[in-house]
Order: C-alpha cells, then sequence, then structure tokens
C-alpha cells in the first residue's frame, strides 16, 4: 500500500488524479494518523526544511516505521546556501536601477533570509552533522549520505534568469570564479535512513 500526505487539499487532489493506485490522506506530519510500524519505507523529499519544528515530524517518521525500514531524505544542502551569494544577480543589481517589482521573489533584492520565508523555507536546510543531531533521539540512522545537484545547476538558472538584462555583457566577469568555487558542491543532501532499535 503507497500512502501519500500533504496539508493541501488541492495537492492531494492533483495527486490522485496522477497517481490511482495511491491513497492519500490530508494531515499534518506532525501528528501522523497511522499506527506504530505501519510501514516499510518513507519518503520525505524537500519538506524539513519548511517545518519549524523539525524534530516532531522526525519522531513521527520513526514512530510509524518499522524496525529495520528505510527512510529517504532530501533537503537543500546547508553549506551551499550559506555561501552561495548570487554573483550575477549581485553584480547586476549594482550595475542597472532595478526595482522590487522585476525581481519580486529575488534573494540579491529582498535579502536571502527573506526569499527563504516568501518560499516557506524556515531554515537555510541541513548539513550531515544537523542531521545527525536531529537523529539522535530516535532509532534512525544515516546509512547513506550524498549530494545531488551540483552548484552549477543554480548559477546556470541564474544566467539565464537574468539573459533579459544583458547579462552576457558580464559573464567574463564572474563565470571563472564562480565556476571554480561552486560547480562541484551540491545543492541538496540525500539521506537515506534505516531504523534499529538502540540497545
Amino acid at each position: 500500500m503507497v500512502v501519500g500526505i500533504d496539508l493541501s487539499v488541492d495537492r492531494i487532489r492533483e495527486a490522485s488524479r496522477k497517481c490511482f493506485s495511491a491513497s492519500f490522506v490530508r494531515c499534518d506530519g506532525a501528528w501522523l494518523p497511522f499506527r506504530n510500524a505501519s510501514f516499510d519505507k518513507i519518503i520525505c523529499t524537500e519538506v524539513l526544511e519548511h517545518i519549524r519544528n523539525d524534530q516532531i515530524v522526525v519522531d513521527e517518521m520513526d514512530r510509524v516505521l518499522r524496525d529495520y525500514g528505510t527512510i529517504g531524505i532530501s533537503a537543500p544542502n546547508k553549506t551551499f546556501f550559506q555561501v552561495y551569494n548570487f554573483p550575477i544577480t549581485s553584480l547586476l543589481k549594482k550595475m542597472l536601477p532595478i526595482r522590487r517589482g522585476i525581481f519580486r521573489r529575488d534573494a540579491l533584492v529582498y535579502g536571502f533570509d527573506k526569499w527563504l520565508k516568501i518560499n516557506g523555507h524556515v531554515r537555510y536546510g541541513y548539513t550531515e552533522e544537523t542531521m545527525k543531531s536531529l537523529l539522535k533521539c530516535t532509532n534512525l540512522h544515516i546509512v547513506k549520505c550524498f549530494c545531488s545537484e551540483k552548484g552549477i545547476v543554480i548559477f546556470i538558472w541564474e544566467l539565464v534568469y537574468n539573459m533579459r538584462f544583458g547579462v552576457a555583457l558580464m559573464i567574463p566577469m564572474v563565470v571563472s570564479s564562480v565556476f571554480d568555487k561552486f560547480h562541484k558542491m551540491g545543492i541538496r543532501l540525500e539521506f537515506i535512513l534505516s531504523k534499529m532499535k538502540k540497545c
């Protein structure tokens, strides 16, 4: 049995139309309406960074997962987003009289912290160390942690996003330094967790 959850009625309806073989429940991840040890596998992708009390959600996943079950978690790489400073947009903002209306959701106009809030984030993301800390009081253990979507992806996105402002003229000024620093760094961290009872 496959079960999906969401707080949004609209998203549940959309998911139901696309996936007939699954059941969908409207609920909060902090209070899952399932019995203990109900599932063999859980996927939690791009969720925890939106939840203020992420510990409760992790505890609930631990509760409903069977022993030796598996959880897959993906979340933004905190290290990347603490050091990436949107170099193209930053330089463009200094060169052109850009108004807030043009970059309505842009991190450089509003400041990164406010941009996170606009997009529903309550934290930058996670590192392997912060995830281990989150799991400390659970029966969950990290089996594997790896990066996905290299930093060059967000650089290309920023480049394309700013093309309409003639950003091509500035490319030689920023490409080499940005590429060297960020292209190997992952935007997202993927965690594979396993549940094993602690001694």
